[in-house]
């Protein structure tokens, strides 16, 4: 495109780890692989996806995200946002994923590409840019691993050798050309290990690197009861949700790669005070004006309040 303009590709990575990330790679953007691209199709066509039907809209943008930019997007700086830390001991033995301790961390790490993209246009105001983070038709793992910041795992998950599979994936796509793109992560390091499929309690993942969302618990948690609420007709769970009330960290608890990396330090994830606290009863006797009040800023909050009550229902196997 003629008059685009270059940004120099350290200085993105330094600003963005200055923002607060912990890991920072740049890719040109091009469609999806047809590889890849033809494994996500006959997962749609499987229906692993369950009743997520957004994984089936905007499909075009979704393996070109050129678009998204109405094609001008020429560039994707991708960022990783460490929640590692060790596994909270809830009262009776009720259990949730690490990625809801904390603050919700599609606001955090949207916060933080905000910022970062304020930064480079402080540098160069004529780019222009758009931030993504886990709600929108891109493949965040699939780029994470073009900008060279680790590999997909047979969980499924990305896998950073210095940060593990605990981080949140954010996405800045950019109007310009970057000076000094990272190269592609093309190996694999998980050997012969199948700890996270052997661990799985409900075999989600059916073949290394696919999960069938209908058996996987952090569906069944979390955009299950959902659905239901919106009037859509779901079976039950038919398999053990190993006591968790929202999503799912077994495949991730068994990787060897999280036992080699550090404890995040980033404040807005810490385990909220109140969930502390949280019991049985605390979620039985929850009315509806204090989950808005104290999950407005909490992934919680897109499962519900009677969702959540569910959740522990079925966990208790009520």
């Amino acid at each position: 495109m003629k008059n685009r303009s270059i940004i120099n590709g350290d200085f993105v990575r330094k600003e963005a780890i200055d923002v607060g990330f912990d890991a920072c790679g740049i890719v040109p953007l091009q469609p999806v692989n047809e590889a890849y691209s033809n494994v996500f199709l006959q997962w749609l066509h499987n229906i692993w996806h369950a009743d997520m039907e957004f994984m089936r809209q905007y499909l075009e943008k979704r393996l070109n995200p050129r678009l998204l930019m109405s094609g001008r997007a020429n560039a994707a700086v991708v960022t990783l946002l460490s929640y590692k830390c060790d596994e909270a001991s809830f009262k009776d033995s009720l259990r949730l994923s690490r990625c809801a301790y904390g603050q919700d961390y599609h606001e955090v790490v949207k916060k933080k590409l905000h910022q970062l993209r304020r930064n480079i246009q402080q540098k160069n105001p004529k780019v222009h840019g758009r931030t993504f983070v886990d709600s929108a038709p891109i493949m965040e793992r699939y780029w994470a691993v073009q900008a060279g910041l680790g590999w997909i795992g047979k969980s499924g998950m990305l896998i950073s050798k210095q940060w593990g599979t605990f981080t949140f994936i954010g996405v800045l796509l950019l109007d310009a050309e970057v000076d000094g793109y990272d190269s592609p992560m093309n190996a694999e390091h998980c050997g012969t290990c199948n700890k996270c499929m052997e661990a799985c309690p409900t075999k989600a993942i059916v073949a290394p690197k696919v999960v069938n969302a209908n058996l996987c618990i952090s569906y069944q948690t979390i955009e299950r009861p959902r659905l239901e609420a919106n009037g859509k007709s779901i079976r039950e769970a038919e398999k053990t949700r190993c006591r968790y009330i929202f999503g799912c960290d077994i495949c991730q608890n068994i990787c060897p790669w999280n036992a080699k990396v550090p404890h995040h330090n980033h404040s807005q994830l810490t385990l909220q005070q109140e969930l502390q606290q949280s019991n049985v009863d605390f979620w039985r006797n929850m009315n509806q004006d204090f989950f808005n009040e104290y999950f407005e800023h909490s992934t919680i909050a897109r499962t519900g309040l009677q969702g959540m009550k569910n959740n522990v229902s079925i966990a208790l196997n009520e």
